[in-house]
């Protein structure tokens, strides 16, 4: 994924929720980004990349399946300073 240009960004994953058959996972991550790319740009390099990301899992993977992927953006953190910025005044 060398092409995906997401210089100044922290990527984390902050929870996967695996269905029982092993076919789908919707994967929670929280961007901070400092560059030029907003969050919006940065899930849609994501979601553009997925076949690319589930080849590679694949290739870890000792499993039967590699499961789809579905990314939802996850804002808890970002609520949390918001919140921690508030109770300080």
């Amino acid at each position: 994924m060398k092409d995906i240009n997401i210089d100044n960004s922290i990527i984390s994953i902050t929870d996967v929720n695996l269905s029982r058959d092993i076919k789908l996972a919707n994967i929670h991550i929280s961007i901070f980004s400092s560059g030029d790319k907003t969050t919006a740009e940065i899930m849609d390099l994501l979601i553009l990349k997925k076949k690319e990301i589930k080849f590679k899992m694949g290739i870890k993977l000792k499993s039967k399946f590699v499961p789809d992927l579905k990314f939802h953006l996850d804002n808890s953190m970002q609520s949390y300073d918001e919140i921690n910025i508030l109770l300080k005044k």
